[in-house]
């Protein structure tokens, strides 16, 4: 095979990885509502580590709010707030911080899980290097895959970095 068909070849899985991949640091939306009484109805008990905005509707003509973590949104009636959050690996409590609220049911917590990251970086000769979960697309001079950047160039098993 040769050299051109080769990076071709690197360059088209790591196009197929980077499309496949959702963006690094995209905001995810998270839908929580009040439509009655003291209760949030929406609100996940885990999600992976990540930046979420939290849209609060309430429609229960009760005073509320929403407070995830140390961000909260305003106290209101009726309509929708959001509020941005940056969740990491742990737990972080979310309630609704009018008086005798949380102690009414309007409170829980979220887990945050581990999100593994896509990432492309470039090597020293300019071919593109694509990692996903562990898993990179380096070219090379043979069929063995060798690290580069950091400047070791010894040879490792196929699949481990």
């Amino acid at each position: 095979m040769s050299k051109r068909i080769r990076i071709a070849a690197v360059i088209a899985v790591g196009a197929a990885v980077i499309a496949a991949a959702p963006a690094l640091g995209a905001t995810k939306t998270v839908n929580v509502k009040t439509t009655s009484g003291l209760m949030f109805t929406g609100m996940p008990s885990t999600l992976k580590a990540g930046t979420y905005k939290f849209v609060y509707t309430n429609t229960s003509g009760i005073p509320h709010n929403l407070e995830v973590g140390n961000k909260e949104t305003p106290t209101f009636t009726k309509g929708s707030k959001s509020i941005t959050v940056t969740l990491k690996k742990g737990t972080v409590k979310y309630e609704c911080a009018v008086a005798g609220h949380a102690a009414g049911g309007m409170k829980g917590t979220i887990t945050g899980k581990y999100a593994p990251r896509t990432l492309v970086t470039t090597v020293s000769r300019g071919s593109p290097v694509a990692t996903a979960n562990g898993i990179s697309v380096i070219p090379s001079q043979s069929n063995r895959k060798t690290r580069t950047g950091t400047g070791c160039r010894v040879p490792h098993k196929e699949g481990r970095e």
